[in-house]
């Protein structure tokens, strides 16, 4: 859509910006400006999720499972996947660039890492020196030593880097050519794309890293990468979001924009961190600073457990009595089961071993066959039976004189072993080995004793019956040995079948356990923040003493909670994205794994949004065409005009109407502007004094009892926190001989001012949350009721004119527009009010910031020796003590302006749209002639045009300026296709008498 509306609208502007010189330049520097301005307001992303959580919670490979991805973003926990804003978002088909995956990689700013540099060699030189090595100092020096060693390889020592001054290193020739510049990387292959992006954004050895060492992360500023997943078309952009408190400050400011800008976030956590430690309230206290109440977000949270296919049962079994309750009764299957395989296993050996006999004799009867059937061919020559063979191994010479009578009886004798065959009807005969090799060598094609036609036919049938039976013994062995064997094996497949269905059991159970257990520890976490807010607000204020009488349904809220439990590699492997992973996978079907689950929540919440931006699109590019139909339409025929008294009369009536749907609206604004002056001096601003008392009063002792006793802030922390500027990222450590170690992020500006937005938030939240709403809404009626009546006196009386069925419906459109607008304008709003009430309460803290530096400089100088942290303490102290009869008052200053613009913003969209809206009516009915006459009569006569008089009717003809016709082919070609597609279907108007609710229920949202 956004392609094909973005290619119309630019031909539409190539055709005005043609004539925009010509005498018709007044309407077309109008459609101009509205087409420019259109271009600029191309249906974009809504939905921004930011991606949160601990490393190694599985991040990396959700996101990769919702992309349908195998590895898309780096799976490892290396430390660009902590420091570093991954932006992923749709990347639209395009002739220019006809690759699927596509990424930006931007670098920092030479002054930005200067600043960096200038603050790491501070740390490095300010240390004292213990070695040459930096393994031998402590963790922070160590992670300064890293970065540094990163981006400068050639440095081996400590001493050698505090030789180096900050401008040599920031004018390394292998550094200097990356500053602002951006690396873009193009594949058609999702490997080899990652394997690209992966130079940039690991934190490599040496030996894997490019070519001259140098690696990339500490210079990066932000990866932006675009693929063409399902999940991104709607308009969904992924962010994953590395934490707010970085270091590197330009970084840091970068994602704390990006966190601003995210519409909901997605929690990650590992399933087994998530239920033992509370992970779902440390989360969300570290990421939204114990705010989540009154920022507006509780509802756009989702958390998801990662990596449900790893697990215990006997863990299980202790947690879900209920599961263990469910196996009793499949391990009663699985035993039965069991010992069916078993009996079946017994039988099969004996069978075994009778197949194999039979196979035996079946194939001695069947060589002997063959051999009868061999002499039976040999119709022409003198058949002769099997030989015997004497001891002496000697054999008759074929020329040998005929044997005496006796000799010959002699022979016959002894040739009985082979000519006189076994009894082939007992069933179980044996032929042993030895009979084989002997009936071989009795049968060998040396002449014996002559044989008739009939003895051989009757050997070759006897065989032949005795291979028959065989055949239908060892069929009928061979049936039973099968059956025996497919027994097993379907045993062996119901007890594996029986084992998955525990295994999903248990992973069910656990899940639901899980879900149950996260949602009531975020009902607790909203619960503690409420009982905060009141334990620091004014409890004579009617605010706190109304919000007490009308808690929140907690219930609610741990009920409507989004928990997902899922198996990202499991459905990796589901849909054949991990075809070396050879592990056990407990499911069999990608539901299972809930990954389409949590796709599709993702997908309904970026739903609404998307569809509102398309609505919101169509409502300016509708207005644009039908004022364009209006204008091209003007020289239309009119017919059964009224008299110029009525025309002169109805004119003034429409002119007086404008004028009093002007005034009107201007009225209703100053009233609404008192109103939320009211509003925000209720809530908020008369609760200030409370809240900078309170923070007064705390901050006395906010360095001892916060920082030391309750974060446990040791000395070499605290000086680097200081260094800082106050604030420390949460990350993850890894050393060598033990397990990865949680950092938990420090802002000790916004703890500073902590008291006063806690005092604040209970009225901060009823604000924006309930009372703006009701009065925008309020507001918003009476502008549409006002638009609505007015232009209704104008649709009864324009008859007089004489225009057509056409023209008037293009007027009676403009008024059902300007609702739609002022509709567009309402949800503009209410999106700039959720935003700055997140912003504003932000506020507080970055206000303090520059406040509170001298006193981190002030610490930092303090000098070393024994007593040392208590120096430190005691200067930044003095410091706060210094500052605090004027920081609270500053920064509750700095917001109450801010407070006081929102206001004058609010109050100026509805002012702008109304004002706009008048102009726009004047205009159209400007362009059909309606507004210029007087009782003489004449009217006023918008663009020249040439007159032609018909010979037979006496009726006027007007022929189109040419600048109409160029515009006129270029709109009626595409504007009925678009909106088609785009304009919203027709709404009631609003009654002003109706609950805020029925006008976003009653809307129409148009689909993308």
């Amino acid at each position: 859509m956004r392609n094909v509306a973005q290619g119309k609208l630019l031909s539409l502007k190539r055709v005005l910006e043609k004539h925009r010189k010509t005498s018709l330049r007044y309407d077309i520097g109008l459609f101009l400006s509205e087409t420019g301005a259109l271009l600029e307001a191309l249906p974009n992303d809504s939905v921004v999720i930011g991606v949160t959580g601990d490393t190694g919670a599985g991040k990396s490979s959700l996101i990769n499972a919702l992309l349908d991805e195998e590895q898309l973003v780096p799976t490892s926990a290396m430390k660009a996947c902590t420091t570093v804003v991954t932006e992923i978002r749709y990347n639209p088909e395009n002739q220019d660039s006809p690759e699927p995956y596509r990424a930006e990689i931007t670098f920092i700013k030479a002054s930005e890492w200067r600043r960096e540099l200038e603050r790491l060699m501070k740390e490095i030189n300010e240390e004292e020196i213990l070695s040459d090595n930096a393994l031998d100092y402590d963790e922070d020096v160590q992670e300064v030593w890293e970065k540094l060693k990163a981006v400068y390889p050639r440095i081996q020592t400590l001493p050698h880097l505090r030789a180096l001054s900050v401008e040599e290193l920031v004018l390394e020739e292998s550094v200097k050519t990356l500053f602002s510049s951006v690396e873009t990387i193009k594949h058609t292959s999702s490997s080899a794309f990652a394997e690209a992006i992966s130079v940039y954004v690991e934190n490599q050895t040496h030996a894997e890293g490019s070519g001259n060492g140098l690696q990339y992360w500490p210079l990066i500023e932000s990866v932006k990468l675009y693929t063409r997943a399902p999940l991104l078309r709607t308009g969904v952009v992924l962010v994953d979001l590395p934490g707010t408190h970085d270091s590197n400050a330009a970084r840091g400011a970068i994602a704390q924009r990006y966190q601003d800008k995210c519409t909901h976030f997605l929690v990650v956590a590992d399933i087994k961190r998530a239920v033992d430690n509370d992970t779902a309230k440390s989360i969300c206290t570290e990421l939204f600073n114990g705010q989540l109440a009154s920022n507006g977000l509780i509802n756009n949270i989702m958390f998801v457990c990662t990596q449900t296919d790893v697990f215990s049962l006997k863990e299980i079994k202790k947690e879900c009595p209920e599961f263990q309750q469910q196996m009793i009764q499949i391990e009663l299957e699985i035993l039965d089961l069991k010992e069916r395989k078993t009996r079946a296993e017994e039988t099969k050996p004996s069978i075994e071993d009778e197949f194999k006999k039979l196979g035996k004799r079946l194939q001695t009867a069947q060589k002997r066959l063959s051999m009868w059937k061999a002499r039976e061919e040999q119709n022409q020559q003198t058949v002769y039976g099997p030989v015997a063979v004497d001891g002496s191994r000697k054999r008759k010479r074929l020329d040998q004189p005929t044997e005496s009578p006796t000799k010959r009886r002699k022979a016959r004798k002894g040739s009985t072993l082979t000519t006189t065959m076994p009894d082939t009807e007992k069933e179980g005969a044996d032929i042993s080995g030895d009979e084989d090799s002997e009936s071989e060598a009795n049968f060998s094609q040396l002449p014996g004793r002559g044989k008739n036609k009939k003895e051989v036919a009757a050997k070759v049938s006897e065989y032949t019956k005795q291979t028959y039976s065989l055949e239908m013994l060892l069929q009928e062995i061979s049936e039973r040995r099968n059956a025996v064997i497919s027994e097993i094996l379907d045993l062996a497949a119901q007890i594996a079948a029986r084992e998955r269905t525990i295994d999903v059991l248990a992973i069910d159970a656990r899940n639901r356990f899980s879900r149950d257990t996260i949602r009531k520890d975020f009902g607790q976490h909203i619960r503690d923040i409420d009982r905060y807010s009141f334990r620091k607000s004014d409890a004579s204020s009617p605010i706190v003493c109304n919000a007490k009488a009308k808690r929140r349904d907690y219930e609610a809220i741990q009920a409507a909670f989004p928990v997902f439990c899922v198996s990202s590699q499991c459905y990796q492997k589901l849909i054949g994205k991990l075809p070396e992973d050879n592990s056990l996978n407990p499911f069999d079907d990608e539901n299972q794994t809930n990954i389409p689950a949590l796709k599709e929540h993702i997908f309904n919440t970026a739903e609404a949004p998307f569809r509102q931006a398309a609505k919101t699109f169509s409502v300016k590019l509708d207005r644009l065409l039908n004022s364009i139909h209006i204008w091209l339409t003007a020289e239309v025929d009119r017919r059964d005009e009224g008299t110029s008294d009525e025309k002169a009369e109805a004119s003034r009536m429409f002119k007086e109407t404008l004028r009093e749907l002007s005034l009107s609206c201007a009225a209703h604004s100053s009233v609404f502007k008192a109103k939320l002056t009211e509003e925000f001096e209720y809530f908020v601003l008369k609760e200030l004094d409370f809240g900078i008392e309170e923070a007064k009063n705390h901050s006395d002792t906010i360095v001892q009892e916060e920082w030391v006793t309750t974060q446990k802030i040791r000395w070499n922390t605290f000086r680097v926190i200081c260094r800082n500027h106050g604030v420390r990222t949460e990350r993850t450590r890894r050393r060598k001989g033990s397990g990865p170690k949680k950092i938990s992020a420090v802002d000790m500006n916004s703890d500073l001012v902590k008291p006063l937005t806690a005092s604040l938030s209970i009225g901060w939240e009823v604000l924006f949350q309930t009372q703006l709403t009701v009065e925008i809404d309020r507001h918003f009626r009476k502008l549409c009721k006002e638009t609505t009546e007015k232009w209704a006196i104008i649709e009864r009386n324009i008859g007089v004119f004489g225009l057509s069925e056409e023209q008037q419906d293009l007027l009676s459109n403009e008024g059902r527009i300007k609702i739609d607008e002022l509709k567009v304008v309402k949800v503009d709003v209410e999106q700039l009010v959720a935003r700055k009430q997140r912003e504003l309460l932000v506020r507080f803290g970055l206000e303090a910031k520059p406040r509170m530096i001298p006193g981190y400089d002030a610490t930092l100088a303090v000098p070393r020796g024994n007593g040392i942290f208590d120096r430190m303490k005691d200067a930044l102290t003095d410091h706060i003590k210094s500052i605090k009869d004027t920081v609270f008052d500053d920064c509750a200053e700095a917001v109450r302006d801010e407070l006081l613009d929102l206001m004058v913003l609010i109050v100026g969209k509805f002012e702008d749209v109304a004002r706009e809206n008048c102009l726009a009516l004047t205009a159209d009915l400007e362009r059909y002639n309606v507004l210029g006459f007087d009782s003489t009569g004449s009217k006023h006569v918008g663009a020249p045009v040439r007159e032609l008089r018909s010979s037979t009717s006496g009726v006027k003809k007007r022929k189109l300026p040419i600048q109409k016709e160029d515009v006129g082919k270029v709109v009626d070609g595409w504007a009925e296709e678009l909106l088609r597609v785009l304009v919203p279907e027709r709404e009631p108007v609003p009654e002003q008498g109706e609950g805020a609710s029925g006008v976003q229920d009653g809307d129409t949202l148009m689909t993308g």
